[in-house]
C-alpha cells in the first residue's frame, strides 16, 4: 500500500514564495515529491484554496501569476486535483 503525506499551506506557500521563512524547506519537499522520493502528497481543497489566495494576494509582484501557474502544474503533475475536476478519483479508476 502506498504511503500518503498530508501537505499544508506552509509547505506549498513556502515552496513558491522565495521571501517566506519556510521557502527552503517547502521547496525541498515539493521537489522531492515531484521526483517521487516522498510518499504521495495529499492536498486538501481548502489548503489549495488558501495557498492560491495567499499567492494571488500579492498581485503587485510580477511573478505571482507564474508562481500560481507553476503550483497548479506541480500539483497536476503530482496527481492531485481539486473538487470539480472531472477526471475521476486520484487512483485513476
Amino acid at each position: 500500500m502506498a504511503q500518503h503525506a498530508l501537505v499544508d499551506t506552509n509547505v506549498l506557500y513556502g515552496a513558491f514564495q522565495q521571501r517566506d521563512q519556510f521557502h527552503d524547506e517547502g521547496l525541498s519537499i515539493v521537489t522531492a515529491a515531484d521526483a517521487r522520493d516522498l510518499p504521495v502528497c495529499v492536498v486538501l481543497d481548502f489548503v489549495l484554496a488558501e495557498t492560491m489566495n495567499a499567492l494571488t494576494q500579492e498581485r503587485a509582484h510580477a511573478g505571482t501569476r507564474s508562481r500560481r501557474n507553476a503550483l497548479t502544474q506541480e500539483l497536476a503533475h503530482a496527481g492531485t486535483r481539486s473538487r470539480g475536476d472531472d477526471r475521476g478519483p486520484l487512483d485513476g479508476s
